[in-house]
């Protein structure tokens, strides 16, 4: 079976994932789907959904579909209360994308600053006078005159 002696520990490490494997999948816990039971009412017929077997009885369908009448002591909904609970999630989900897309809940104005405008007109006129100026009328003193200019107008 094996030619060769330098391939036994590859071989035995084969063999033992393989045995692992085969060992894990037989003790493996089985699990089991719970199953869901569509329960129309005896006399009525309206549908509830449980995953009791159904009650056979009116005073039955009582104990377990209805309890005080209160939804929230209840484990179970029939079936207008889940369609009912269903569109109320998928309303509410359609406002958030909406209002996801649209990126506010409600329309608001859009604020148009005017400051960028007389900033970059106020450079404009800046590099235009100093190069009018020429190197010789070009001192630190007018320079830093027209960067107050701009600087107020960028305020």
């Amino acid at each position: 079976m094996l030619d060769n002696w330098s391939s036994w520990p590859r071989f035995q490490e084969k063999w033992m994932l393989r045995v692992m494997f085969l060992a894990l999948i037989a003790f493996s816990p089985v699990v089991s789907a719970q199953s869901i039971n569509k329960c129309p009412h005896p006399r009525t017929g309206a549908v509830a959904y449980s995953s009791a077997p159904c009650p056979t009885t009116e005073a039955g369908w009582k104990a377990e579909f209805e309890g005080t009448g209160d939804a929230s002591d209840r484990d179970r909904m029939s079936s207008a209360e889940a369609q009912a609970r269903v569109a109320a999630n998928q309303r509410y989900l359609d406002r958030s994308r909406r209002a996801e897309r649209s990126g506010y809940s409600r329309s608001r104005g859009a604020s148009v600053p005017t400051t960028i405008g007389r900033c970059d007109a106020a450079k404009r006129q800046r590099d235009a006078e100093l190069a009018g100026l020429g190197k010789a009328g070009r001192s630190i003193e007018v320079r830093r005159a027209y960067d107050a200019r701009v600087a107020a107008a960028c305020k």
